[in-house]
């Protein structure tokens, strides 16, 4: 019989339920779980080579591609305080994209190939209900809190936007700025009402 006054005992959860949600979403990016239970890469595109993974190669995979993305926004926060934006762009993008196709081809390298899946003969309305499941789906994976950092920041982005036009600023950086982060925010926003 348990005491009522005695403090709640803390909730014993997983290792590696800390990073989970993160990696599970990186690895929903990246990786697809097909209804036969295998789990397959197509790095290169439809017409690419397709290559299957175990549950572990699956999380490694994950793991490594968040290390990637966190180096890169760090990258992008050091490489705007030395160079312009234009130079950091023209700089940092074709690094970037260069790195991630190397990433890739590690991923690929000691994996099986397999068979890729049929295509499925599909309608307008089913493939765009597909694609809603995948954006419900990753926003489970995401969570609430984050949803909604991600919502605030870009609508403080859009008001950046905003005040670069009426500053008398860029029309074309603040019209490039108001299409993109409003673009976000109305699916964070739709994101969040799934959940």
């Amino acid at each position: 019989m348990t005491n009522p006054y005695d403090p709640p005992k803390a909730e014993v959860r997983d290792p590696e339920s800390r990073t989970s949600r993160g990696t599970e979403l990186a690895s929903h990016t990246l990786f697809a779980r097909l209804p036969d239970g295998r789990i397959i890469f197509r790095p290169w595109g439809k017409r690419g080579a397709c290559y299957l993974l175990d549950e572990r190669q699956r999380l490694l995979r994950a793991r490594a591609q968040r290390v990637f993305w966190g180096l890169g926004l760090v990258a992008i926060v050091i490489s705007n305080q030395i160079f312009t934006i234009g130079m950091s762009v023209g700089v940092l993008l074709p690094v970037a994209l260069g790195l991630q196709y190397l990433l890739f081809w590690s991923f690929t390298r000691g994996l099986p190939l397999t068979e890729p899946p049929p295509e499925i003969e599909s309608s307008k309305v089913q493939r765009r209900e597909l694609a809603r499941q995948r954006l419900r789906e990753r926003a489970r994976l995401m969570g609430r809190g984050r949803l909604w950092a991600l919502l605030l920041g870009s609508l403080l982005f859009v008001a950046g936007s905003l005040l670069i036009a009426v500053s008398g600023g860029s029309i074309a950086a603040s019209l490039g700025g108001l299409l993109f982060f409003g673009a976000c925010a109305a699916l964070f926003a739709w994101q969040l009402r799934q959940l």
